[in-house]
């Protein structure tokens, strides 16, 4: 569904490439697939170097259920 959550989710998916040096889900062939099946990996396994609280953020933003992001963006 189009909104802000799917703003929020874009930004966090975003900020998760910043971090982990690559997009979410760069090594699915079908990407859709992918994000309905569960989260990309942790971004901190990616990067352990990552700020915690920013490896956080994008988490939180690219939860799975809409109303667990931030509600705004």
């Amino acid at each position: 569904q189009v909104g802000p959550a799917a703003d929020v989710y874009s930004l966090g998916a975003t900020l998760y490439h910043l971090l982990a040096g690559r997009p979410p889900y760069s090594e699915a062939k079908d990407k859709l697939a992918a994000v309905k099946a569960g989260p990309p990996r942790a971004v901190r396994k990616l990067n352990p170097t990552a700020p915690k609280p920013l490896a956080a953020i994008a988490a939180k933003a690219m939860s799975r259920i809409p109303v667990e992001r931030y509600p705004t963006p």
